[in-house]
């Protein structure tokens, strides 16, 4: 008599970055914009179906590669419009600039490298990358290392440096990866109950997690998330002490998140939940390895 199978472990635990939770939501963007169109047409790819909705500016995709890296060219590249709302909605003028050809080649091969690791590492977790990310595109802007925003699901933007090492390469990835999955969650099911003008009020604002400054409750609960798969990722590469720096900031941000809770929907207070009951077995262990007293308990 054959044993059952176990269920392999998540490569990430949290619900909205499962493969099965991204393709429904995926699916239900593809067969709203089929449904809009009021034909009985294919159901869009998911590329198209949310360029149709967000991206009409851009192209389809132009080659099997995916994500296509993109060199950002100037003002007059067809990306400038989406880099700017990438960029913080800053016009491109204003410290963003693109990269030398001499930078390039080894830029792009660390990218290629980078993401091959990620493959190999977490395959589940990259088919579902690749499903969703159409372009990752470069562009240098002092002082930041990337960035994504609601209105532009499907495309991450990097301003690497040739000092990036490996981690960091694939800690900027993850980190973005996951805000395009928290977006698309958003977008299927309202997570917030405001938009992110009353969001940044000052009787909405909570501590980042990532920044570890206070910024508007959309934002600081999306640092809470990205930071506790950063955490994960490193748990996974064995490098404990690096997912250890995550913690004390995440529970200062979970605290502030789980006070100002008016401001997220029911679903955002089942994601908000299920974030604090992954975290405090992970801050137990940290603080039994530091040999330090355990202080936090969620409000």
């Amino acid at each position: 008599m054959s044993m059952p199978r176990k269920e392999a472990a998540p490569e990430f635990t949290l619900s909205f970055l499962q493969p099965d939770r991204i393709h429904q939501s995926m699916a239900i963007v593809q067969g709203y914009v089929r449904s809009r169109a009021g034909s009985e047409g294919p159901t869009p790819g998911f590329w198209e179906a949310i360029r149709e909705l967000q991206h009409k500016d851009l192209p389809a995709k132009r080659r099997d590669t995916i994500p296509e890296v993109i060199w950002f060219e100037g003002g007059h590249d067809v990306f400038a419009p989406a880099l700017s709302m990438l960029t913080g909605g800053i016009d491109m003028a204003v410290g963003t600039t693109s990269y030398g050809t001499s930078e390039r080649p080894g830029l792009e091969m660390a990218a290629r490298r980078t993401l091959h690791r990620f493959a190999n590492q977490f395959p589940k977790t990259y088919d579902t990358f690749r499903e969703i990310i159409t372009f990752l595109v470069l562009a240098r802007k002092r002082k930041y290392s990337g960035g994504t925003v609601s209105s532009r699901i499907g495309l991450i933007w990097l301003a690497p440096e040739i000092s990036w090492n490996e981690d960091t390469w694939l800690e900027n990835i993850v980190h973005e990866y996951v805000h395009n999955c928290l977006f698309l969650e958003d977008m299927v099911t309202n997570i917030f109950v405001a938009g992110c003008d009353r969001l940044e009020r000052e009787d909405a604002l909570a501590f980042s997690a990532i920044r570890q400054i206070k910024r508007g409750y959309d934002k600081s609960y999306h640092s809470a998330f990205v930071s506790f798969s950063l955490i994960e990722l490193y748990l996974t590469l064995r490098k404990d002490k690096d997912a250890a720096s995550f913690i004390n900031p995440l529970i200062l941000c979970l605290q502030d998140l789980i006070k100002a809770r008016r401001f997220a929907t029911a679903h955002g207070l089942e994601l908000l939940a299920e974030l604090a009951e992954r975290v405090l077995p992970l801050f137990r262990m940290f603080a039994e390895r530091r040999g330090q007293e355990i202080t936090w308990r969620p409000t």
